[in-house]
């Protein structure tokens, strides 16, 4: 069940933006903009099993993990075989959502509380007009997420090629006992 709510009190934002400081949506802003950002984020709690974003729809919110782990879970097409594949396990400071800001597009997994989850949230609405209020902080938070997104690539492209890399070496091995197999008939004298 979700629970939302505002970050109070100054000295909650200076204590959370000195926490901030090496996550990876703040890194590299300064104090003052992280207090800033950190103004117009909301805190949301869950519990255990809610689903917080949903597969296929568009939120076009940024979501900061705080506290407690969420699992990321591809479902197959409606009417289709498949069962759910697991993306990724989130942790504390770890982004997602960020995509549907950039590309307005539907999310294209669903992210599970897997135990109750605190987590900031950044509105679209919020980040749209932060971009006209406040430009510099918008792009810089702009390039935070263009390298969470190419971190999120690179792991993609390094398991892409990995598991090709595994279905040559399977075609390999098949050929391989193919050939050991048509050996083994001309040995023992049988036709191929």
């Amino acid at each position: 069940m979700e629970n939302s709510e505002d970050i109070d009190g100054n000295g909650n934002i200076r204590q959370l933006s000195d926490q901030l400081e090496d996550a990876a949506l703040f890194r590299g802003l300064e104090t003052d903009e992280r207090e800033t950002l950190l103004r117009i984020m909301v805190v949301n709690k869950f519990s255990a099993d809610d689903v917080i974003v949903r597969q296929e729809i568009i939120t076009r919110d940024i979501w900061m993990l705080m506290e407690g782990e969420c699992e990321v879970i591809k479902q197959p097409p409606i009417g289709e075989l498949g069962s759910p594949v697991l993306l990724a396990q989130l942790h504390p400071f770890d982004v997602f959502g960020e995509m549907t800001v950039i590309s307005s597009e539907p999310h294209v997994a669903s992210v599970e509380a897997k135990s109750d989850v605190q987590t900031l949230r950044l509105r679209g609405a919020d980040f749209d007009q932060l971009i006209d209020s406040n430009p510099r902080l918008a792009c810089r938070l702009a390039c935070n997420l263009v390298r969470i997104l190419s971190e999120r690539l690179r792991c993609v492209d390094e398991k892409l090629s990995r598991s090709l890399d595994g279905h040559e070496e399977l075609k390999t091995h098949q050929a391989w006992q193919e050939l050991r197999g048509r050996l083994g008939k001309l040995y023992a004298g049988s036709p191929m």
